[in-house]
């Protein structure tokens, strides 16, 4: 029976300028191989172009070195080198070996030498939002079923990005619409807080708007992957303090109409 390979995504993007001169690599060989390039786009930033591609390599578990382990978050470390003339940077990718892994925020570090520090090449700093986006794309390419392993793993990291640090609403609503029918959702209601979350810019309303009112007229959607011993009220209250909180900031014309079910103002209040 072959081994079971998962893999490791991450986003890279570089001035279009540089596309033919500039070359990526996976560094590390124990257990990692077939890097590929599975998406390129291009695109308008800062009033350049740039080229935003997305990798992925694959690892192979049994085969990794207990070398390539960082000590501090105990998971392993790839090495991805950008070659830019005669100019390597390196890029650290830490993973775990028993999932599939979706990398947010990677970029490449500083070149220093005896002489100077050479700054990587520019590149488009997305936000969770935007890369969330970017991966979605790609299960899309892979064509993933929101029950599959890879799309359940994507859910996992992006939930990871939220917890215990600040985010903002529409990554967060995002990640809410991809898991609200996987046990994940539980975990992901109980990350919900007002200190935490920041409102972005731009939001796109009707695409929230439908799924929150979706379980707000059956509740019990979110409650499905409890056990017996679950406290179920603190996971209606983190829900329509979040429906709450959603409307009174986009959608004020409907907050009187969550009044009306007296059943429900115990959490409003």
């Amino acid at each position: 029976m072959e081994d079971k390979k998962n893999k490791v995504f991450f986003i890279i993007s570089n001035q279009s300028s540089l596309d033919k001169t500039i070359e990526y690599s996976l560094s590390n060989i124990n257990g990692m191989s077939n890097f590929n390039l599975i998406l390129k786009k291009s695109q308008k930033y800062q009033k350049e172009d740039f080229t935003t591609n997305i990798f992925y390599f694959e690892i192979t578990p049994k085969e990794l070195k207990e070398s390539d382990k960082d000590p501090q978050s105990n998971k392993y470390r790839a090495k991805i080198i950008l070659k830019n003339n005669k100019t390597n940077f390196e890029g650290i990718i830490l993973f775990k070996e028993n999932k599939n892994n979706f990398i947010y925020d990677f970029k490449f570090n500083e070149d220093k030498n005896l002489i100077e520090i050479i700054s990587p090449p520019n590149y488009i700093k997305y936000s969770k939002f935007e890369q969330l986006t970017l991966f979605n794309d790609v299960l899309r390419i892979l064509k993933v079923k929101q029950n599959g392993e890879l799309y359940k793993d994507l859910v996992i990291d992006s939930i990871y990005c939220i917890d215990g640090q600040q985010y903002f609403l529409d990554f967060y609503l995002q990640v809410f619409k991809s898991c609200f029918t996987q046990k994940e959702v539980i975990n992901l209601l109980m990350m919900f807080n007002l200190e935490s979350v920041i409102l972005p810019e731009k939001m796109e309303i009707p695409k929230y708007s439908n799924i929150l009112e979706l379980i707000e007229k059956n509740p019990d959607k979110l409650i499905r992957y409890c056990n017996e011993k679950d406290n179920l009220e603190k996971y209606f209250k983190a829900f329509y303090t979040l429906l709450l909180y959603f409307r009174m900031n986009y959608e004020k014309e409907k907050v009187h109409d969550l009044f009306i079910n007296q059943k429900l103002n115990k959490y409003y209040i």
